[in-house]
C-alpha cells in the first residue's frame, strides 16, 4: 500500500546543457523529480515530418511543471506553449529567456504561461515560481472537488431509489475525474461464508466482458475487501500488490487485467453498518493520495452511505406499507368469503372449499397463503361476521 507523497515532476526542455544540468541539480535537491530534455538542440535532431508543437505536447505530458526556454534553435520556445497547454491543462510551463522584453513577457503570459524568467534563473526564484504553481494547483482542485461533492449532496436528496442513487455516486467519481468507478452493495447471509459483494453500478472507460451487475464475490475471499470494509478510512492500493485481486478473472480478459497503478476503496458506512465500497481509480492528476485528497475522498464515502442508507430506509417502509395493505385487503376478502360460504367440516367438503378459495383469491388478484388461510377460515371469530 502507498502512502508516500510522490515528487513533483519537472521537464526542463532547454539548448544550454550546462544551464540544464545545473538547474536540474538544484531542483533535485528540493526533492523534485527533474528530467532534462535535449532533442531539439540542434536543427538537424527534429526531423522535418515532426511537428515541434507536437512533439513537445507529447513530451510534456505527464508532468507537473514544465521549464521551457524562449529560443531553442530554430524554434521559438513560445510558439510552444499553447500546445503543451492543450495537451496537458495541469502542467505549468515557465518560460526562461535571455532576451527579456515586456512585449515577450506579455506574448508568454496570454498564451498560458505561468512565470515569465530571466536567465540565468535564481534556484530561489525558480523554487517559488514552482512552490506557488503547486500550491495554487491544489487548492483550485480542493474547491473543484469540494463543488462537485456539494452538487454530488444536493442531487441525491432529491432521488428516493437506491439504483438511481448508485447511479449517482459512480457520475459523482467520473466527475471527480477517475476514469473508472465501481460500487459494489454488501449483502449479508445471502452466502454460506457470509456476506456477498454485489455489483450496483459502474462507469469509466474499461470495458468488462460481463454484466457488472451480475457479479456477485463472496467478501472474505477477497482480500482487498477484507482490508476495506474492516476500516472506515479510504485505503489505497498500488496495482494487485497483495495478490490477484478475486473479481480480477471474472471482470478482466487475461490479457486486460489491472495494471500497477495507483487506486483506492471506499468502504460506505451508515453508522455501525456496512452498506458495501466504492472502488475508484485511472485518476490523471493523482501520483498519490495525500491527506487533503483522503479527505475529501472520505467526504464522498460518507455522503454516498448516507443517501444509499436513505433511500434503503423509504424502500423498507415503502415495502411494509405494501405488504400491510396487502394483508388488509385479504383479511376483508376473508370475511366476505365467510359470509358467501358456509362452514364446511366433511374433509372433502374443505378441499372443494379450498379449490373455490384459490380461484377467489385468484380473482381478486392476492398472493395469498393458501394453507395460512384455510386456517384462518376455520378460526370463525376472525372469518365469520360478529
Amino acid at each position: 500500500m502507498n502512502t508516500d507523497q510522490t515528487p513533483s515532476r519537472i521537464l526542463i526542455i532547454e539548448d544550454n546543457v550546462g544551464f540544464a544540468q545545473s538547474l536540474r541539480r538544484s531542483l533535485r535537491a528540493q526533492a523534485f523529480r527533474a528530467e532534462i530534455r535535449f532533442e531539439i538542440e540542434l536543427e538537424s535532431e527534429i526531423p522535418s515530418e515532426i511537428d515541434p508543437a507536437v512533439w513537445a505536447a507529447e513530451l510534456a505530458s505527464g508532468f507537473d511543471v514544465t521549464v521551457l526556454d524562449q529560443r531553442l534553435g530554430p524554434v521559438e520556445g513560445l510558439s510552444l506553449i499553447e500546445p503543451i497547454k492543450a495537451a496537458n491543462p495541469n502542467t505549468a510551463v515557465i518560460i526562461l529567456t535571455g532576451f527579456e522584453s515586456p512585449e515577450d513577457g506579455v506574448r508568454a503570459l496570454r498564451a498560458g504561461a505561468w512565470r515569465y524568467l530571466p536567465k540565468p534563473a535564481q534556484p530561489a526564484e525558480m523554487l517559488i515560481a514552482i512552490q506557488t504553481w503547486l500550491e495554487w494547483r491544489r487548492t483550485w482542485s480542493e474547491r473543484a472537488w469540494l463543488r462537485i461533492l456539494h452538487d454530488f449532496s444536493a442531487t441525491v436528496q432529491g432521488l428516493n431509489e437506491p439504483q438511481a442513487v448508485a447511479e449517482a455516486i459512480v457520475d459523482a467519481a467520473r466527475q471527480l475525474g477517475f476514469a473508472n468507478a465501481r460500487l459494489w452493495r454488501l449483502e449479508h447471509g445471502r452466502e454460506q461464508n457470509g456476506e456477498t459483494l454485489r455489483g450496483w453500478a459502474q462507469c469509466g472507460l474499461d470495458v468488462t466482458p460481463i454484466e457488472f451487475t451480475g457479479v456477485m464475490i463472496p467478501a472474505a475471499e477477497s482480500i482487498y475487501s477484507r482490508i476495506t470494509l474492516g476500516d472506515k478510512e479510504p485505503k489505497v492500493f498500488e496495482g494487485r500488490e497483495l495478490g490477484p485481486g478475486y473479481a480480477d478473472e471474472l471482470l478482466y480478459p487475461r490479457d486486460h487485467r489491472p495494471t500497477a497503478e495507483l487506486w483506492v476503496d471506499l468502504p460506505l458506512w451508515s453508522g455501525e453498518q456496512c452498506l458495501g465500497k466504492l472502488s475508484l481509480d485511472g485518476h490523471p492528476e493523482i501520483l498519490s493520495y495525500n491527506e487533503d485528497e483522503r479527505n475529501l475522498l472520505a467526504l464522498l464515502s460518507q455522503q454516498a452511505a448516507a443517501a444509499l442508507a436513505r433511500v434503503g430506509a423509504e424502500a423498507e417502509r415503502r415495502r411494509r406499507a405494501e405488504e400491510a395493505e396487502e394483508a388488509a385487503r385479504s383479511l376483508s376478502l376473508l370475511h366476505r368469503m365467510g359470509r358467501e360460504l358456509p362452514i364446511l367440516m366433511d374433509l372433502d367438503e374443505q378441499k372443494g372449499w379450498l379449490a373455490t378459495l384459490t380461484a377467489l383469491t385468484a380473482q381478486y388478484g392476492l398472493r395469498c397463503n393458501r394453507a395460512l388461510l384455510f386456517k384462518g377460515v376455520h378460526s370463525q371469530s376472525m372469518i365469520l361476521p360478529a
